[in-house]
């Protein structure tokens, strides 16, 4: 993604593993990093390891770290 200056973006370690999805039905486990509930409508992101967070806390995440907050799984490796 390129800005107005010709400077470009990168994302974080990790962000590209995630699958984006929708949350049709409330779930059980709240965001882990946040510590929300999901309801249904709310985005969501899920990781290799099947761990469900919200798209802005996990991106945040990978900003400091390349692992899954729950397991430690290895995002970074992922294609």
């Amino acid at each position: 993604m390129a800005c107005d200056g010709g400077e470009h973006l990168s994302l974080p370690a990790g962000a590209t593993t995630l699958e984006r999805f929708m949350v049709e039905d409330e779930q059980e486990d709240p965001c882990a990093i946040c510590i929300k509930d999901f309801n249904s409508g709310d985005n969501a992101a899920r990781l290799p390891c099947s761990h469900v967070f919200h798209p802005d806390c996990i991106l945040q995440w990978f900003v400091q770290k390349s692992t899954c907050p729950l397991c430690c799984f290895a995002c970074s490796c992922v294609s």
